[in-house]
């Protein structure tokens, strides 16, 4: 009788846990659920956030400040290793990023214990899940637990409702990433990466079968080796020996079926082309082929392969991923300009190419789109991608890497494990929206209109470059709103009703005998400059707030200095901004904005910029003596590392992830290690005219222009092999000075 009731009160138990553990982490071990059942259960507000408000189990407030945070220290000492996920059903009413801070007994809150999240400012509750184990961190007992709510440019007066926070463990959750085919003799070769983003390791076997289907059929099928660790990939090859209509793989645990992929067969086979008097497109079954015109013959510079790709998930959680084929007229046939292909599954599914040649350009335009009859969950729907020939020489995703011959796109030694993935990044992290490489024929890839919409009221598709696949694209739906950065399909997928259309419209061009860099003026001659956004406040508003920073923020009236970073443990300096602030009183005649500094506003300025005796003093020459005496024989300068560089590299571990004993090769140069030391020599050979200072400098010119990529300017914080915008300026002002002292035009 003990035993049975006993067991009663277990199976009640069970059951009142089960009915209160939210349905979006049904599955996974949960420490806690704060469902906010009349009380706040512990959280507070702590920096600009509102007082509280809970109603009907929603926790509520709004932002008051910038920078807001709430914050819990009272749920226990949980073992970091035993739950690495929290999940917030939360609404706001603007968008934004949302930052988990922690602390535990072995790590302190700071930026190396940060997570983030966005959330769309649409009225609507939303599943955030924060990934909190993949940070090295994330060890010992947890003790503090901070949300920082909708970061970003409207956070101050963001109104945000939450509906239940919890700490838990995901289960293994096994998903499918993007899937490669290409053809070796006689096979076709299939790789598919498999990926565990749950927070167990996998336990139960996976299957996963290729099956070729064509005139013959071939199958291929593995049992996966577990246990596959949280976070972590495994790359499955299969060898499909025959040619295909279409290859199938599809991945089982038991009889559940978790993905399916149709991938196309690149065959050797034609059908039809197009052409204009620059650029033809050849096409085969899965594959459209680009040839540029070279003098009198045609050069191949690469293949559209697939012309489009669908990844969508079916409302029993199944992802299906479909290369779309389009239906190709028959070999001599029209010229195809306007091509479909319909999709399996109750929702028909349509995809549409537009393409057009530019008669005078060798550019090809196209246009994909795709509608459904009925609801379609997209977490990826992709144009042609465009797979480009040959060994590289340089590549180019402006914003993010110039690289040169066999350079990794993603090199961990060199921008730390936080940065090195960049081949999906945040579109506001592209400064120019074209993809480019560069062989002995020329240059090939594509641009894009960033500004487009690809459903109406959602612009900025996802670009992805893969410049060791020769590999360029554009998709749907967008990073971060539902594309976690540098992920290949959307965590939160896009539904598509009847009635709307998906539209991505892309540029791929094939130019023989053209540099890498030529790319950048070809973009704005097709696409313009882009508007100049309004100035917030207008310009003397802006100038403003920049004065207001010089005299508040980074001023300490106890040092009477200034500082040009906020939170890197620098000192404060004197004089930094003092001839600035001087100058802006006497602009604007306000003496008082000199002395929120101790600066006299009746001094002269040359009290603190010197004046031009200076140029001529014994230290400008000293810097200059001081740079010729470090320059080697072939005119360069080798990084070296000294005590107080490795105390700077140590200071930017935090943010970089990465820790470095140094930021270079010791001995080895190039274009920005040169370029900071030669200025001296080269502002001291104008301004004397002295000819070893002369000689100096155009040796070091001839070396720094042997160098084809700006880099190695700032080896404090970024590594010497990174590019470098900062290099970049300092490489043009030496190439300007070398044509002030010689009046060659080779320097400009």
């Amino acid at each position: 009788m003990v035993l049975r009731l006993a067991a009663a009160i277990v199976a009640l138990s069970n059951a009142v846990l089960a009915a209160q553990t939210p349905a979006q982490i049904a599955d996974c071990k949960v420490f806690k659920v704060w469902h906010f059942t009349g009380s706040a259960e512990g959280w507070r507000p702590d920096h600009n956030v509102g007082p509280f408000t809970i109603k009907n189990g929603v926790l509520s407030f709004t932002n008051i400040g910038s920078d807001p945070w709430i914050i819990n220290t009272d749920f226990g000492s949980p073992d970091c290793s035993k739950y690495g996920r929290l999940g917030i059903m939360m609404r706001a009413s603007v968008s934004g990023q949302n930052q988990v801070y922690f602390a535990t007994d072995n790590s302190k809150l700071g930026e190396d214990t940060v997570v983030t999240c966005p959330i769309r400012g649409d009225g609507k509750f939303h599943f955030c899940e924060f990934d909190l184990a993949k940070l090295a961190t994330w060890t010992g007992k947890l003790k503090v637990l901070r949300i920082d709510p909708v970061n970003g440019g409207s956070q101050v007066g963001a109104k945000v409702d939450i509906d239940w926070i919890a700490l838990y463990q995901a289960p293994a959750r096994i998903a499918m990433g993007k899937p490669y085919v290409c053809r070796e003799n006689d096979a076709a070769i299939v790789t598919l990466p498999i990926r565990n983003v749950g927070g167990e390791p996998s336990t139960k076997e996976l299957t996963v079968t290729a099956l070729g289907k064509g005139t013959i059929r071939s199958v291929k099928r593995v049992q996966v080796p577990g246990p596959i660790p949280p976070g972590q990939s495994r790359d499955l090859t299969f060898r499909l020996p025959g040619k295909f209509a279409k290859i199938l793989v599809t991945g089982n645990v038991g009889k559940r079926l978790l993905f399916e992929a149709a991938l196309d067969d690149p065959l050797p086979d034609g059908r039809a082309s197009m052409r204009s008097a620059r650029l033809l497109l050849s096409w085969k079954p899965a594959l459209g082929r680009i040839y540029a015109r070279s003098n009198d013959r045609w050069v191949s510079f690469g293949a559209l392969r697939p012309f489009a790709t669908l990844v969508w998930r079916e409302p029993s959680g199944v992802v299906r991923y479909w290369e779309v084929d389009p239906m190709l007229p028959a070999a001599g046939g029209k010229q195809p300009g306007v091509l479909r292909s319909g999709l399996p599954g109750s929702g028909k599914p349509i995809v549409n190419w537009t393409f057009g040649l530019a008669g005078s350009r060798p550019e090809l335009t196209v246009t994909c789109t795709l509608k459904s009859d009925t609801p379609l969950d997209v977490l990826r729907f992709e144009g042609p991608r465009l797979i480009v020939d040959g060994k590289t020489t340089h590549a180019l995703f402006p914003g993010l890497q110039y690289l040169e011959a066999d350079e990794p796109y993603t090199a961990t030694e060199f921008i730390g494990p936080k940065l090195a993935d960049q081949h999906v990044p945040h579109p506001y992290k592209v400064t120019v929206p074209v993809m480019a490489v560069e062989n002995k024929d020329g240059v090939a890839g594509m641009s894009w209109d960033p500004m487009q919409e690809w459903v109406s009221g959602h612009a900025l598709p996802c670009a992805e470059f893969e410049p060791a696949k020769g590999l360029m694209t554009i998709f749907a739906p967008s990073i971060p709103e539902f594309v976690d950065e540098n992920q290949d399909f959307a965590k939160e997928p896009f539904r598509l009703r009847p009635g709307q259309t998906m539209t991505l419209k892309m540029k791929f061009f094939a130019q023989p005998g053209k540099k890498i860099t030529d790319v950048i003026c070809d973009y704005f001659a097709d696409y313009g400059l882009p508007k100049p956004p309004p100035i917030a406040g207008g310009v003397e508003g802006t100038i403003a707030r920049c004065f207001k920073a010089y005299t508040e923020s980074l001023y300490s009236k106890e040092a009477n200095g200034w500082k040009n970073h906020i939170g890197l443990h620098q000192n404060y300096s004197p004089g930094r901004y003092a001839a600035l602030i001087l100058a802006e009183s006497l602009r604007t005649s306000s003496p008082e904005l000199a002395r929120k500094c101790n600066i006299d506003p009746n001094a002269q300025l040359a009290q603190y910029t010197g004046t031009s005796l200076d140029w001529f003093s014994e230290g400008a020459s000293a810097a200059a003596d001081a740079a010729i005496a470090r320059q080697s024989p072939d005119g360069g300068f080798p990084y070296t590392i000294t005590e107080d560089m490795v105390k700077r590299i140590q200071s930017f571990k935090a943010g970089s992830g990465y820790d470095a004993k140094d930021l270079g090769h010791v001995g080895e140069t190039n274009s920005g290690l040169i370029a900071r030391e030669l200025g001296a020599i080269l502002d001291r050979a104008e301004r004397t005219g002295e000819k070893r200072y002369i000689d100096a400098g155009l040796l070091g010119l001839a070396k720094l222009n042997s160098f084809t990529v700006p880099r190695g300017a700032q080896t404090w914080e970024v590594h010497a092999h990174a590019p470098d915008v900062y290099a970049a300026a300092l490489c043009v002002n030496c190439n300007i000075a070398g044509y002030h002292l010689t009046r060659d035009t080779k320097y400009l």
